[in-house]
C-alpha cells in the first residue's frame, strides 16, 4: 500500500466497484487489491506463490493493477498453468422441501435429513444456496457463511449473508445447496465440467492453495484453428484448451464435435496460434 494519503478516496459502498477501485489507484493503492479475509494464522500468499496451506478464504479476489481479476482456490488434482482448470462441485443438496418455518430476517437454515455427501464444519463456507418459495419462480439466493458439520444424509444448519426476505414455509418452501466451487478444482479431460478460471502457476497435486485468474489479460493455450479468419471469440474445451466457434458448434457437420463445449472463455486481444500467443482477455 502507497503511504499517500487516501482520506479523499469515496467509501461510498454503493459506488460501482469499477469506480472505487479507479478511484482507489488514483490517490496511491500501489500493490494488488485482495477483497477477502485472512485466515486465522494465515500470511500474506504473492500472486503466483503456491503454498500447503490456506492463507485466505477460497474464493477471496484479488485485482492487480491492470485489472486481471483472481480468486483464491484449492486443488483436488494436479492443474494446468496454461488451461483451464475445471470446478469439481456438481452440488451438495438437490431440491428439498424444508421442514420447518423460518421467519422473516432469519439468517440460520436448517437443512433436513435428505441425501448429501458428509460435511465438515464450514466446509460451505463460500458456497451458495436458493430457497424457493414452492408456488412461483421468486426465490431467495445467498452466499453461505458458516455451517456446522454433518454426517452423509443428516440433517444440519448453515449461516447465510442476509436474512431472508420473505418467510419459508414447512412442507411449501424448498431449499438447494451448493459447495463453494473453488474448493476443489483440478486440470482434466471431462466435457461436462464447467472451467473456473487458469491457475496463475502450475499446480502439482492435490489440496494446494493458489491463485485463481477469472478475467483480463492471459494465455491459455489454443487449437490450431484459433487464427484470424475464425472469428475472435474463443471457447473451451473439454481440457481446458481454447477452440474456434465454428470447431465449437459443428458449424461444418452440424453436430458439435467430440472434446468441444460451448462455454465462453473470452476473445482474443493479441495474435494468434499461426503468430505471436495469442493473448486472451478472459471473459467469465
Amino acid at each position: 500500500m502507497s503511504s499517500r494519503d487516501l482520506s479523499a478516496l469515496d467509501r461510498t459502498v454503493f459506488q460501482p466497484l469499477a469506480r472505487l477501485l479507479q478511484e482507489a489507484f488514483a490517490h496511491g493503492l500501489e500493490n494488488d487489491l485482495i477483497i477477502g479475509k485472512m485466515v486465522s494464522g494465515g500470511s500474506a500468499q504473492s500472486l503466483y506463490e503456491v503454498t500447503d496451506t490456506q492463507n485466505y478464504e477460497i474464493g477471496a479476489t484479488r485485482i492487480t493493477r491492470d485489472f486481471r481479476v483472481y480468486q483464491y482456490a484449492k486443488s483436488d488434482g494436479a492443474c494446468i498453468s496454461g488451461q483451464g482448470a475445471e470446478i469439481t462441485a456438481i452440488g451438495l443438496v438437490s431440491y428439498q422441501a424444508c421442514d420447518a418455518d423460518h421467519a422473516v430476517g432469519a439468517t440460520t437454515i436448517n437443512v433436513p435429513a435428505c441425501t448429501h455427501d458428509a460435511i465438515t464444519e464450514n466446509e460451505l463456507k463460500g458456497g451458495y444456496c436458493i430457497i424457493y418459495n414452492g408456488s412461483d419462480n421468486n426465490v431467495q439466493f445467498r452466499r453461505i457463511e458458516t455451517n456446522e458439520a454433518a454426517d452423509a444424509n443428516a440433517l444440519f444448519s448453515f449461516t447465510i449473508d442476509g436474512g431472508l426476505n420473505e418467510a419459508m414455509v414447512d412442507s411449501t418452501s424448498a431449499i438447494e445447496v451448493f459447495q463453494n466451487p473453488l474448493r476443489a478444482v483440478h486440470t482434466s479431460t471431462s466435457d461436462t465440467k464447467p472451467v473456473a478460471g487458469v491457475p496463475a502457476s502450475k499446480i502439482t497435486a492435490a489440496d494446494k492453495y493458489f491463485w485463481l485468474q477469472r478475467s483480463g489479460p492471459c494465455w491459455c493455450a489454443p487449437q490450431g484453428t484459433v487464427i484470424g479468419n475464425e472469428g475472435k471469440g474463443v471457447y473451451w474445451r473439454h481440457d481446458g484448451s481454447l477452440d474456434d466457434p465454428e470447431s465449437t458448434f459443428g458449424l461444418t457437420t452440424g453436430d458439435v464435435p467430440a472434446g468441444c463445449t460451448s462455454q465462453y472463455a473470452g476473445h482474443l486481444l493479441e495474435g494468434d496460434y499461426a503468430g505471436v500467443g495469442p493473448l486472451l482477455n478472459l471473459g467469465r
